[in-house]
């Protein structure tokens, strides 16, 4: 393994954007080490990690809100901080630090790639570069960034043409932040209502006894959608539940198994549409709230109907 090299650490759903960063890093003259590339086959992950946390220069974190679900990212980098790295996180998505993070990465520069992914980059690199020491191998690329393709981006184009591409570029750049930038204002809201009602005793009821508390997800589409979903289903499960009481307790228990019954069925039915659904940040969870509401509502009370 090579003296100075910069550990990438990432959450699975984000691979594409780390190998754009080891990638770039690598043609600039900075030695990479990410996994699994990095892992001799028939090897423990678990040693092969920590030993190159231990011999690394910098630690590269991808960051996103995935990322801070990730068991794998969270001891990666307690195991730098305790070694003393230096953490640079290279943010792919503007997100607000839980707990954990923002602990971890108060005092530490972070780099916006959501703001602009190439000029983030670019800055990170000329970073690591001072850091370890190391330059370009091309003397006349010393105080420029290659980045990937770089060499044929010139090719067959004119200026005009170039020109209008980078404007088109721009434009839709900016259409696309300003889209995110709304839809994570809207969901922070969403999750702060959402962690403000899980404090209720029976919404911590049912966040502890639902299929969905064992479903250690990190995708963000998914966790949203069924935390909609649980909320709709705990509202009509609580209504049909509380006009039992005034029943017999066969009716009673028979009503509570068939609530749960249901919610085994919407687990299901909404993680599928979280994954259908593309625009998932607003839609997928509106409609798994919606469906989980008036489906609960409906059958349960075709429950009691039959019961009675």
């Amino acid at each position: 393994m090579e003296n100075k090299y910069a550990f990438i650490s990432y959450q699975t759903n984000d691979i594409d954007d780390a190998y754009w960063v080891k990638k770039v890093l690598i043609e600039n003259g900075i030695n990479c080490w990410m996994a699994p590339d990095s892992i001799p086959g028939g090897s423990s992950y678990a040693d092969e990690i920590d030993d190159a946390i231990n011999n690394c220069t910098v630690f590269v974190l991808v960051l996103s809100e995935q990322t801070q679900h990730s068991k794998w990212v969270k001891k990666e980098l307690d195991r730098a901080i305790n070694t003393g790295k230096l953490v640079l996180p290279f943010m792919i998505e503007n997100i607000q630090l839980e707990k954990a993070f923002n602990f971890y990465l108060t005092d530490v520069q972070r780099y916006s790639a959501f703001e602009s992914k190439v000029s983030a980059v670019e800055k990170m690199v000329k970073h690591i570069q001072a850091v370890m020491g190391v330059s370009s191998e091309n003397p006349s690329q010393a105080s420029t960034v290659v980045l990937p393709s770089e060499e044929k981006k010139h090719e067959n184009s004119s200026p005009k043409a170039e020109e209008k591409k980078t404007s088109e570029d721009v434009s839709k750049k900016d259409e696309t932040k300003n889209e995110d930038l709304n839809l994570q204002s809207l969901y922070k809201d969403a999750k702060g209502a959402i962690d403000k009602a899980k404090k209720s005793k029976f919404a911590g009821f049912v966040y502890k006894f639902t299929p969905y508390n064992k479903e250690e997800s990190s995708d963000s589409k998914i966790r949203y959608a069924l935390n909609c979903a649980t909320i709709g289903w705990g509202l009509a499960a609580a209504y049909h539940i509380l006009l039992s009481l005034f029943s017999n307790i066969i009716v009673l228990l028979l009503v509570i198994a068939a609530s749960f019954a249901i919610w085994h069925v919407l687990f299901v039915l909404c993680k599928k549409v979280a994954n259908i659904e593309k625009s998932y940040k607003l839609l997928a969870p509106v409609i798994c709230g919606v469906v989980s509401f008036f489906g609960t509502h409906l059958i349960l009370g075709i429950v009691q109907g039959i019961l009675r």
